[in-house]
């Protein structure tokens, strides 16, 4: 619960600073004292100015969680994926979304990006050993005693989907239904290389650019990874080429002037 002295001090800065991103810590605030309307009203109001804030726009798809409205915090919290990548609340909140969905291979997915960082953390647990139960499998805590190691040793997550995706295959009698496509994304990149994966990061990146050639952030990270400098951006160097004949023509300008007045 915020006082209402440093709320209401809050919302001075907001209305003076209207701009700025002093929405963030008032919706924070309003959601401290369970506004959650006023929560997501100043979060939307602020993401006009600010729309790739992805804190913001992850707190705004938390209040739209906890408010019910789960297709709205689908959309945010989707929006923001692939640039916080590190965000476990992010993933925690589409894995629980997905999963009450049923769509639960991508539960699944996202359970397991939580997973491998904090492999305790009881709500994705609790959510694998639903789809797992679902599925008729043993508990993750069970096949980690039938492994004697961590679940996610050794080998990729999702690699370690596949095998479970083959697991219900071979004890499921009904026919399975199509495997879906792979998810190709930054986020998933990143997940990659954080194992060491680095080919397989460098694949999807070159992959992604493939589809979405004019993205130069993911270009400037797969150079990055590649350990080599990126080329500046065709806008950007057409922009320093106009400059810098905007530069030439200013200098012949005061040449002929120079030469007029003497």
């Amino acid at each position: 619960m915020v006082k209402s002295k440093s709320l209401k001090s809050l919302e001075k800065e907001f209305h003076h600073y209207c701009q700025t991103r002093y929405f963030f810590p008032l919706a924070n605030a309003y959601r401290h004292n369970n506004n959650l309307d006023k929560c997501i009203e100043v979060l939307r109001q602020g993401l006009v100015f600010f729309p790739r804030y992805w804190a913001a726009r992850v707190a705004l798809g938390r209040a739209l969680f906890e408010k019910g409205d789960f297709d709205q915090a689908l959309a945010e919290l989707e929006m923001a994926a692939d640039h916080v990548p590190e965000n476990l609340l992010l993933h925690r909140l589409l894995a629980t979304i997905y999963f009450n969905r049923g769509e639960f291979q991508k539960a699944a997915r996202y359970c397991w990006l939580v997973l491998f960082v904090s492999p305790q953390d009881q709500e994705c647990l609790n959510i694998m050993n639903k789809i797992l139960e679902i599925q008729g499998q043993s508990s993750i805590q069970d096949q980690d005693q039938d492994q004697d190691k961590p679940f996610h040793q050794d080998k990729p997550l999702l690699y370690q989907e596949e095998n479970l995706a083959e697991a219900r295959k071979e004890k499921s009698d009904s026919p399975s239904p199509p495997p879906e496509e792979e998810i190709i994304t930054p986020t998933i990149a990143e997940l990659y290389l954080s194992q060491g994966f680095r080919d397989k990061a460098i694949e999807i990146y070159q992959r992604l650019l493939a589809e979405q050639p004019d993205r130069d952030e993911w270009r400037e990270r797969l150079y990055a990874i590649q350990g080599e400098v990126a080329p500046a951006p065709r806008a950007k160097m057409q922009s320093q080429q106009s400059d810098k004949i905007v530069q030439q023509l200013e200098t012949w300008l005061k040449n002929i002037e120079t030469l007029t007045m003497n």
